[in-house]
């Protein structure tokens, strides 16, 4: 379990919360779109008010553990967590590193 604020939360009770709670959307950073996407001032936002936490400096902190537990990530890996507009996608949302993924799902070896 994942500890967040006074609660212990199972990873998929996290990734439900943050699904229903944030404004995943296409978004474009640096040229590119980056789907499903959400800012990290949003995050801090959903934290604050979903668990009852005092400052978004605690919200913060909140964040940095889901991001070290690999909850969620930058869509370039490229910056940690922050209170910022930075773009993150949950790690559900995450492209696959295979070349040509319907081959690999549905190919017999």
């Amino acid at each position: 379990c994942i500890t967040v604020g006074e609660q212990c939360l199972l990873h998929s009770e996290i990734v439900t919360i943050l699904k229903d709670g944030l404004k995943l959307a296409d978004r474009k950073w640096s040229g590119a779109t980056h789907k499903n996407s959400f800012l990290g001032s949003e995050a801090v936002d959903l934290f604050v008010s979903h668990f009852k936490l005092r400052n978004r400096a605690e919200a913060v902190q909140v964040g940095e553990s889901l991001f070290k537990s690999q909850v969620f990530h930058h869509v370039t890996n490229e910056f940690e967590f922050g209170d910022n507009t930075h773009l993150y996608r949950l790690q559900i949302h995450a492209q696959p590193k295979a070349l040509n993924t319907w081959r690999v799902w549905n190919d017999r070896v």
